[in-house]
């Protein structure tokens, strides 16, 4: 059984509504082990020797016993899982590659910025004026959802990949959940804010999404 290590509001979302797509297609359960972050259970020598040694969420231990330590990384083997391509295009059609981009995407340039903002202490030498760190961070967010708005514009659909939603559409949604003024995010990036309402109305998600909030 799959061992998901996860918190609320964090990168766990994705990964964790996947694993219930796999439970309600499958019938193959998971465990879902909370962390509680604020009480530090995330940098105990435990969970640094033997779930993740720099103390993030999510993390994920598979079936076969290995460990994984990056959402976009449980989210793509997740979704494999699923049968019949329900969440990720098959791996030998057309629209992997743009999946596998819009994914890693999430992770790298709009994820990453995420952290500038929001843990500014953490990606900043001292000395160095945090606030214009965050502010320049804001600049570049912004910039990345455009892209994500453009790309579901020329597409003229709903979802970022094909006519029905994949772990991608997910993955993103999670991370628009983040943006800090969602009167801006929805004036803003519209098909975007469209493309996150749907996600988050797909049962798997919606799961996941009442865990989190309970949590």
């Amino acid at each position: 059984m799959h061992e998901l290590f996860w918190s609320p509001r964090s990168g766990s979302l994705a990964p964790m509504a996947i694993l219930e797509a796999l439970k309600e297609t499958t019938g193959e359960g998971y465990q879902a082990t909370k962390v509680d972050t604020k009480a530090g259970e995330h940098g105990t020598p435990d969970y640094l020797a033997n779930i993740h040694p720099l103390g993030t969420v999510p993390a994920l231990k598979t079936e076969n016993g290995r460990t994984l330590m990056e959402s976009a990384a449980i989210a793509l083997y997740v979704a494999d899982l699923v049968p019949d391509n329900a969440l990720s295009p098959d791996k030998t059609g057309g629209q992997r590659g743009a999946y596998l981009d819009w994914i890693i995407f999430g992770s790298t340039s709009i994820y990453t910025v995420y952290m500038r903002m929001y843990q500014t202490a953490q990606h900043t030498p001292e000395g160095i004026e945090q606030n214009r760190i965050a502010e320049l961070a804001g600049i570049m967010i912004r910039d990345r959802w455009a892209v994500v708005e453009q790309a579901l514009a020329a597409h003229g659909r709903p979802w970022l990949v094909r006519n029905d939603v994949t772990a991608a559409d997910l993955y993103l949604a999670m991370l628009a959940l983040w943006y800090p003024d969602e009167v801006e995010f929805r004036r803003s990036w519209p098909r975007v804010n469209a493309m996150k309402a749907a996600a988050l109305e797909v049962p798997c998600m919606a799961r996941a999404q009442a865990i989190h909030l309970a949590g």
